[in-house]
């Protein structure tokens, strides 16, 4: 007997498979990342197409397959709200969400990062995002390791103990970011 799942869910990723189907890569409430086949979605009479919209939320209903989830249906819910630049770090911050995550791991944690996706509209609140994620997975390096990664003004804005603007200088930016590459680098993860 199969089992059938309802949760609440994101759409962070998805990518065309076979002729008509698609593989979505959701973020959800309750089973943490599920990579799912929504079969025939790309068809124009599939009753799912509508309900699948990049980056919206979404309550689905999945089952486990063999080698990938099935999407059963899709209700969608709050659409992504584009303003700003905030469709630029919403794929920024998915595509690292998908490249620190394994699919079919619980990681229901995400969730208060995904859920409210649509406030991540500034690279402050990107990079806490980030660093949030790196804590969930467990690679962020303890508090007497962070000189090794970043500057002081970046230690000082992860400690919270700044809430000055720091990302606003390019430098400051760039040398931010190789810091992230440099801890998913020490965990094998670039």
């Amino acid at each position: 007997m199969s089992s059938y799942y309802g949760t609440e869910a994101r759409l962070v990723a998805m990518r065309d498979w076979g002729e008509a189907d698609r593989i979505m890569t959701f973020f959800t409430q309750d089973l943490g990342r599920v990579d799912a086949i929504a079969k025939s979605v790309r068809l124009g009479k599939s009753k799912l197409s509508g309900h699948l919209n990049l980056f919206s939320r979404s309550r689905i209903m999945v089952t486990p397959g063999h080698e990938y989830w099935r999407l059963l249906d899709a209700e969608q819910g709050t659409e992504f709200s584009i303003k700003d630049n905030s469709m630029f770090f919403a794929q920024n911050i998915a595509q690292f969400l998908v490249g620190i995550t394994v699919r079919d791991e619980p990681a229901h944690e995400f969730w208060g990062i995904v859920g409210p996706m649509d406030r991540i509209t500034t690279t402050e609140a990107l990079n806490r995002a980030k660093i949030d994620a790196l804590r969930i997975v467990g690679m962020f390096p303890e508090e007497s390791d962070l000189k090794l990664f970043f500057s002081s003004r970046a230690i000082d804005f992860i400690e919270k103990r700044s809430i000055d603007e720091c990302f606003s200088d390019l430098t400051e930016r760039d040398a931010f970011n190789v810091g992230i590459r440099q801890i998913l680098a020490t965990n094998h993860m670039v």
